[in-house]
């Protein structure tokens, strides 16, 4: 940002008659965009229309998490402002990690599956999945009898 919006910033402030910021004042400027976007991107995301559906909630959520806890060992003078960001999501959503219905979404997204989420939420989904699996066990079974009564599978080479 400073090299690039800079002197653009510079020219700004220079146009409305105000003095340029300061080096610490810019400093706080670049650190608040490396925090905040990894929130907007996150809720810009999730906000979209289409092809958004539950599954993409908890995934987007965590990646928030990772990214601000990145952020946070690299800034310093906004290190509050992502334990805030990262407090305030944590209080929110964290609750939703446990939810079966969230996990079983997030865990059948293609691009995501179970990896997209931390350690304890992949054993809950793996959990609930094959729980699913043994729920829709019988309605399977049956429709594989079916077929085999109709000779389908005995035409294989």
């Amino acid at each position: 940002m400073k090299d690039k919006d800079g002197a653009a910033l510079t020219a700004l402030f220079a146009a409305a008659s105000q003095s340029p910021l300061k080096s610490d004042q810019f400093t706080f400027l670049e650190e608040w965009k490396e925090v905040m976007q990894h929130v907007a991107s996150g809720l810009d995301f999730l906000q979209g229309d289409d092809g958004m559906f539950l599954g993409y909630m908890l995934p987007t959520i965590q990646m928030m998490k990772e990214q601000l806890e990145k952020t946070k060992e690299k800034v310093t003078m906004c290190k509050p402002l992502a334990d805030a960001a990262l407090r305030g999501i944590r209080k929110r959503f964290d609750a939703y990690f446990t939810v079966k219905e969230m996990l079983v979404a997030s865990a059948y997204l293609p691009e995501c599956k179970v990896d997209c989420l931390s350690e304890e939420s992949k054993h809950l989904a793996k959990q609930y999945l094959v729980e699913a699996a043994r729920e829709e066990g019988p309605e399977v079974t049956a429709g594989q009898e079916e077929c085999q009564k109709k000779g389908y599978f005995a035409k294989r080479p």
